[in-house]
C-alpha cells in the first residue's frame, strides 16, 4: 500500500505514485467527495471502490440514509470506478440489517459495511460483474437535508 501525503487525489504526487504500482487493481478509499479525474482513470489501472448503497438504485452521496428511509436496510456495492459517479461495473453487492441501536451511521456503520462487503468480495473468489444499464431503477442522491437525516436516524433506532 501507499499513503500519499495529500488529500488531493488528482495531484501529480498521487498520479506519480499510482504509475509506479505494478498491480492492475487498486483498492481506492479516499476522502468524501473526492472524485477520480480523467488523468488517473486513463492510467492502465482498475480502481476497486466500495460504495455504501445498492447500485444502481442508490448512487451518489449519503445513500445510507435514503435506503434506511425507503427500505429500512442498508447495502454496499463493490465496483470498478469510471468517469461517471457510481456507474462503473458492479463486482459484488451485499445487504445488511442494522441490529445495534445508537450506532454512528457515518463514522462506524458506513466504514463497517464497506469493509465487510470488500472482505466478502475478496473471499468469494467468484466474480460475476453486473453491467449497469438504464433499464434498472437508478437514482443519484446528493447531500441529505438535515431533517431527512434525522428521520433516518430515528427510523433506524425504532427498527
Amino acid at each position: 500500500y501507499v499513503i500519499a501525503k495529500t488529500l488531493k487525489i488528482n495531484s501529480k504526487e498521487v498520479i506519480s505514485e499510482i504509475e509506479e504500482i505494478e498491480s492492475k487493481y487498486i483498492v481506492y478509499s479516499g476522502p468524501g467527495g473526492a472524485i477520480l479525474g480523467k488523468e488517473i482513470l486513463s492510467l492502465d489501472k482498475l480502481f476497486i471502490h466500495v460504495h455504501p448503497g445498492w447500485l444502481p438504485k442508490y448512487r451518489g452521496s449519503t445513500t445510507i440514509y435514503y435506503s434506511i428511509i425507503s427500505e429500512n436496510s442498508i447495502s454496499a456495492s463493490v465496483l470498478i470506478l469510471n468517469e461517471k459517479i457510481d456507474e462503473g461495473e458492479i463486482l459484488y453487492r451485499e445487504k445488511f440489517q442494522v441490529k445495534e441501536k445508537g450506532i454512528d451511521l457515518d463514522y462506524v456503520l458506513d466504514p463497517l459495511i464497506r469493509t465487510k462487503a470488500l472482505l466478502s468480495f475478496m473471499q468469494n473468489g467468484k466474480v460475476e460483474p453486473i453491467e449497469q444499464n438504464e433499464t434498472v431503477e437508478a437514482n443519484t442522491f446528493y447531500i441529505i437535508h438535515p431533517f431527512l437525516k434525522h428521520l433516518a436516524v430515528i427510523k433506524n433506532e425504532q427498527s
